[in-house]
């Protein structure tokens, strides 16, 4: 994609660059101030890098195998029945 004919305007060039990457995540902002892509230097068009997109999915699938993996193990466990029980007052 780099010093490629832009897919936007069809005639601007792509230039390596970094540029901030943001995406929602439900109430949360997911910030990457510094994310490779390339940049039309007529158009201003801006195309992530294929690999960072790849890694960040890749990141995000992990992640939210490993949330699962808790919330099971958090489920089994809140799931046992308690072995404490509260102690009798005499009365």
């Amino acid at each position: 994609m780099l010093n490629e004919k832009c897919e936007e305007c069809g005639i601007g060039r792509c230039q390596a660059t970094v540029v901030p990457f943001l995406s929602s995540m439900g109430a949360r902002m997911l910030v990457f101030p510094n994310a490779p892509a390339a940049k039309c230097d007529m158009c201003g068009h801006v195309a992530y890098d294929p690999r960072f997109l790849l890694a960040l999915q890749q990141m995000f699938t992990q992640l939210q195998a490993e949330s699962q993996a808790a919330r099971r193990r958090h489920q089994r466990i809140s799931d046992r029945p308690s072995a404490w029980t509260p102690a009798r007052r005499s009365g």
